[in-house]
């Protein structure tokens, strides 16, 4: 059982990690350019979110949902 938690964990910390890196390069990319915002969305959509490796942190502050700037016609 604890190795299933472990696991678990594990996966809940690494969807996090690529949630986080594909927010912020989203939030960039929106703000700059809307096609490019569009088309990481339509990436992620199709192929999952983009690997990180485990060096990267896993963020402070939770990102519970994309919030832009811009508008919202993604």
């Amino acid at each position: 059982m604890d190795a299933l938690i472990a696991q678990r964990r594990g996966e809940v910390a690494d969807f996090q990690r690529r949630w986080h890196r594909f927010a912020r390069r989203w939030r960039g990319a929106a703000g700059r350019d809307l096609a490019e915002a569009r088309s990481l969305v339509e990436s992620a959509l199709a192929r999952g979110l983009p690997t990180v490796g485990d060096d990267v942190p896993i963020p402070r502050r939770r990102l519970s949902s994309l919030r832009a700037r811009g508008p919202s016609s993604l």
